[in-house]
């Protein structure tokens, strides 16, 4: 019954938003990868907001991470999920028809996220979007979702039909630094835009940097952000700041909106055949606003002057690793805790590539100098580093960790991510810094919200908050 319901609803929705696309012709930016396509999504709304004449009324971003068919068609109506609620979704229906039947104001760009769960995801998307712009993000070794792909490669495939959905005349926004992806864009003739921090890339970053501050009440300086040097390809140079955040995961998404921003003024040029002229300093003062989803590299305070990075919202190998290598770099007088759960869907690569997590925080331990023991720790405080591995599949990671060489006493293993949190709130202490990092169905948001100094922010600092989500156990 419910099959069919949710049948029933996806042909419905999906066909007023192809009938509303027809209408209203707005320009259609889409994004897709197997990393950071809800950040660059953000990150390229919040540019085309602060670079468009009509600000937000000029654009609207795909909701959440909304990127199956029915998120995108939901995305393209403006109207929100109505999950299992009937009325909820006849509403939906009736509004959608309006949409159709009268003329209402509607945005001139769509930024829309668009992914592949399972083979076939992208085709039926591209059946009915034809993308001005696509921005392609990363495509990680072994990628979520991959375990319903026979293949890497099959998984790479599907992401290409997005480019090959391209308009004749759109242009094709490209990460430079993945080789994969470039071969991507070698299959199409359409304009391109480059941006990663290879040399040859028209949009590109330099000296970057982690900046810290000092806290009110201790006498040392934690986190607070990320500052480079965004270039464009003649020779403009301009300062970015980024507050709350950690990690190139946020800079690759900067990079893509700068980009994007570039091929929408060309495209507006066209269109209106205007003299309108790509001004980068405009952009790089919009992107300040960029504020980036919770869970992806956010820093919250934690309890007893602690931090967390909460890159709680989803987990590919690829990202976790980013994830640890940003927690290596930080300079703290704490410990440096990495709170790790199981990394799904990927197949028979899971094995493998748990295990490398564990090596992989291994070697950050190794690198980090050892520390006065304070009995009164459970968790041992002699230790700069530790593991806390949440879940079946990480006791993968740990073996691999112990075979590595990591103390015995530095890892800690649960079986919930409830239960991970409430431990770690009784023993953490001033200068620590917490990783926290797992798939979805982990629901590794629940460490962040045990360990938060300031509980009653957590509907708006982190992920998965919803009444919806919050009913799941």
């Amino acid at each position: 019954m419910k099959d069919t319901f949710k049948y029933i609803v996806e042909k419905i929705i999906v066909w007023e938003a192809r009938l509303v696309l027809k209408k209203y012709k707005p320009g259609i930016v889409a994004i897709t990868g197997s990393v950071g396509k809800t950040s660059t999504k953000d990150a390229i709304y919040t540019a085309l907001v602060g670079t468009l004449a009509g600000g937000a009324a000029d654009v609207r971003k795909s909701m959440k991470s909304f990127n199956s068919d029915i998120g995108v068609a939901l995305s393209v109506l403006g109207l929100p999920n109505g999950w299992y609620n009937p009325f909820r979704w006849l509403a939906n229906f009736i509004e959608g028809f309006l949409l159709i039947l009268f003329t209402f104001e509607y945005p001139q760009w769509l930024v829309l996220e668009i992914g592949a769960d399972r083979p076939g995801d992208i085709g039926r998307v591209t059946k009915w979007i034809k993308p001005d712009i696509v921005a392609l993000t990363r495509l990680a070794d072994v990628p979520v979702h991959v375990e319903f792909f026979p293949s890497v490669d099959a998984l790479v495939s599907e992401k290409g039909q997005l480019v090959a959905a391209l308009k004749p005349e759109g242009t094709l926004v490209v990460n430079a630094d993945d080789t994969r992806i470039v071969k991507l864009g070698d299959t199409i003739a359409s304009k391109k835009i480059t941006y990663g921090f290879s040399e040859g890339a028209i949009v590109r970053v330099q000296s970057e940097e982690i900046i810290y501050a000092p806290t009110e009440r201790l006498d040392f300086s934690v986190p607070t952000g990320i500052r480079f040097r965004l270039e464009y390809s003649n020779g403009v140079s301009l300062p970015v700041t980024l507050s709350g955040v950690l990690g190139r995961q946020h800079i690759y998404p900067v990079m893509a909106a700068f980009a994007v921003a570039i091929a929408v003024t060309e495209i507006i040029k066209q269109k209106e055949h205007s003299e309108i002229r790509f001004n980068p300093l405009k952009v790089a003062e919009a992107l300040l606003a960029y504020v980036p989803t919770p869970g992806r590299m956010r820093l919250i305070a934690g309890l007893r002057e602690t931090v967390l990075i909460d890159d709680s919202y989803n987990a590919s190998p690829v990202a976790v690793a980013a994830g640890l290598d940003v927690l290596g770099d930080i300079k703290t007088p704490g410990r440096k805790i990495a709170v790790l759960g199981d990394m799904l869907e990927l197949g028979d690569y899971s094995s493998a590539e748990h295990r490398k997590l564990g090596k992989h925080v291994a070697a950050i331990a190794a690198q980090a100098p050892s520390r006065p023991k304070d009995s009164e720790e459970k968790i041992p405080n002699n230790f700069p580093v530790l593991l806390v591995a949440v879940g079946v599949r990480m006791r993968g990671a740990v073996d691999s960790a112990l075979d590595a060489g990591m103390d015995e006493s530095a890892i800690l293993q649960f079986d919930t991510s409830r239960e991970a949190g409430r431990y770690l709130a009784e023993e953490l202490r001033p200068g620590d810094v917490v990783f926290i990092k797992g798939s979805q169905s982990m629901r590794m948001e629940r460490v962040a919200e045990e360990l938060m100094e300031h509980r009653e922010q957590a509907e708006t600092l982190l992920t998965r908050q919803d009444r919806i989500w919050k009913k799941k156990a």
